[in-house]
């Protein structure tokens, strides 16, 4: 069965996302209003070792360069959102097309889609696992060549 998953915070941040390429001074104004935009929606970081973040934003261009627009959000974030980012298990960037951004009425609320379309874009961080954990069935090795293992070694498969 497929549960619909949260996000524990919903970050909105005036502006297009960004790359470390911008120079200086408008890149120190970009991470000091995801900071401040941050600040605004999370009390302290989140303490779990499995984070998963989704950054979505409105696209002009086909095919925007959203690897790019990653570590400057992610830097940005670290201790307001969570501690270290080796707690961040994944990263999700969704560049919705300029052309397409009227097809997400359907999807969410009018007022996400509004609010996308003027030049704003959200991060969600979720936490904890979104999945149960794979099953683990503990069986026993099976090495014909060495007798002292045929019988007691165990494995660990996951399906």
């Amino acid at each position: 069965m497929h549960t619909r998953r949260y996000s524990e915070f919903r970050i909105w941040v005036v502006g297009k996302p960004q790359t470390y390429r911008k120079n200086r001074k408008s890149l120190s104004r970009y991470i000091e209003a995801i900071q401040s935009a941050a600040k605004d929606i999370v009390p302290y970081p989140v303490k779990s070792k499995r984070i998963d973040i989704e950054i979505w934003f409105e696209s002009e261009f086909l095919r925007p360069d959203v690897d790019n627009v990653i570590k400057p959000i992610l830097d940005a974030l670290q201790g307001i959102v969570y501690f270290d980012d080796k707690q961040i298990r994944s990263v999700k960037v969704v560049a919705v097309p300029h052309d397409d951004i009227f097809a997400l009425s359907g999807w969410s609320k009018i007022e996400t889609t509004q609010r996308l379309r003027n030049g704003e874009f959200f991060i969600d961080i979720y936490e904890g696992w979104s999945h149960p954990a794979p099953a683990v069935e503990a069986r026993r090795k099976e090495t014909p060549n060495n007798p002292l293992q045929s019988t007691s070694a165990l494995t660990r498969r996951r399906d």
